[in-house]
């Protein structure tokens, strides 16, 4: 569980330069911490990952130190009489963006502000996540954070992301904004303890507040029930659905023939798709999500053998929704429903239709000077005109 408070009172913290400022501070629970202690009885608990400064100005994490290193404090250098790995659960505080330089004694220990430098092997490059940005919602309100209220006009996409709901996992989705570049992450839901059950009802409700937004289910596992009931219950048809055609998945319209499936597995192939597209579209600034989390998620999204995934100790139910929304925008169908341009031809060509279909006014001239204007009563003809209102609605 992470929570962020903001630095609304403009306290300052203690750092070797000083007494600085800070934004806010992250209060996170760990299931195990690393426990540090100096030769003055200096001590510090926190995560394995928390970068702290060596006697050479360098910062190294916590779970590389052993018994004897030595450590820059706010007396002087120490050395490390006690440094071990502690498998219990534990609430951690850290503060973040301090400073210019980032650093602040944590118990008289020089440690770096924050968990956001990230591992070498993170999917994203270090220097682009040193440079992501987040901000405090609009509001926060049953584990839903909203970055932004839906505004008329824009589409919105929902990636489903479900747990079982024993306190283990998340159960999580982000609301994408895709009406132009860059995408953007503008709500997110996120929790350990909706049941299966009741998550469709949060889903939905999220999905008819953004625009009746479409909706992107991962069903692994238990999310297939989610999206089955989502479907048939509450009878909500923005649903993206997936075939196969030679052991690949992709989006359908679902009325092409063949076996369509609600929701999407995270196979392999996709996982490797997502991964790919998401590190492109952050690292080009055209997918924005300015959330605590999801940055902190992606700064310890590394690689393990020839797959992504969060390090030991960490989350990636947040992360997981945008390689899957990453995955999604790589989709002929999804460029379909998105395209502008295309949208504004298929109206034009069925205005062209219309227009054609249409028998024109008669004109008639009997030499008597008078325009000779025949109005033809359409009504009385028994002709169906679209209005332009119910074209636009079909696309």
């Amino acid at each position: 569980m992470s929570e962020f408070y903001t630095n609304v009172s403009n306290d300052k913290v203690c750092t070797p330069a000083g007494y600085e400022d800070f934004y806010g501070v992250q209060r996170i629970h760990r299931d195990f911490y690393w426990h540090l202690i100096t030769e003055q009885g200096q001590e510090l608990k926190c995560s394995v990952n928390h970068p702290i400064k060596n006697n050479d100005g360098v910062f190294i994490k916590a779970n590389e130190y052993k018994r004897g290193d030595v450590v820059q404090t706010d007396v002087g250098s120490q050395t490390l009489v006690y440094s071990e790995f502690v498998n219990e659960p534990i609430y951690l505080y850290d503060f973040i963006d301090v400073g210019e330089r980032k650093e602040l004694y944590t118990n008289g220990i020089v440690s770096h502000n924050c968990e956001f430098l990230g591992s070498t092997n993170t999917l994203i490059h270090a220097t682009k996540l040193r440079a992501l940005t987040f901000r405090t919602p609009l509001y926060e309100k049953n584990n839903f954070k909203c970055y932004h209220e839906p505004e008329p006009d824009r589409s919105y996409v929902i990636v489903v992301d479900t747990s079982r709901g024993l306190g283990l996992d998340y159960s999580a989705f982000i609301v994408f904004d895709i009406t132009e570049y860059p995408y953007r992450g503008v709500g997110k839901y996120r929790s350990k303890d909706i049941s299966p059950l009741l998550y469709p009802d949060v889903i939905y409700n999220a999905a008819r507040k953004y625009n009746d937004a479409f909706v992107l289910v991962e069903i692994n596992d238990i999310g297939e029930q989610v999206a089955n009931i989502l479907y048939n219950d509450f009878e909500y048809e923005n649903i993206f659905r997936t075939s196969q055609k030679g052991g690949i998945q992709y989006i359908t319209s679902g009325f092409s023939g063949g076996r369509a499936q609600l929701g999407v597995r995270t196979s392999k192939t996709v996982k490797r798709i997502g991964c790919s597209v998401l590190k492109d579209v952050v690292e080009q600034d055209k997918l924005i999500f300015e959330d605590y989390e999801y940055v902190n998620e992606l700064c310890n999204f590394v690689q393990v053998k020839e797959s992504f995934q969060a390090e030991q100790g960490f989350h990636d139910d947040i992360v997981m929704c945008t390689v899957l929304f990453s995955w999604l925008i790589r989709q002929d169908y999804f460029k379909d429903l998105t395209n502008k341009d295309l949208r504004k031809k298929l109206y034009a060509d069925n205005q062209q239709m219309i227009e054609d279909d249409v028998l024109p006014f008669g004109f008639i001239d009997d030499g008597s000077g008078d325009d000779g204007i025949i109005d033809i009563d359409v009504d009385r003809l028994g002709w169906s005109l679209p209005s332009s209102d119910t074209i636009s609605d079909k696309w």
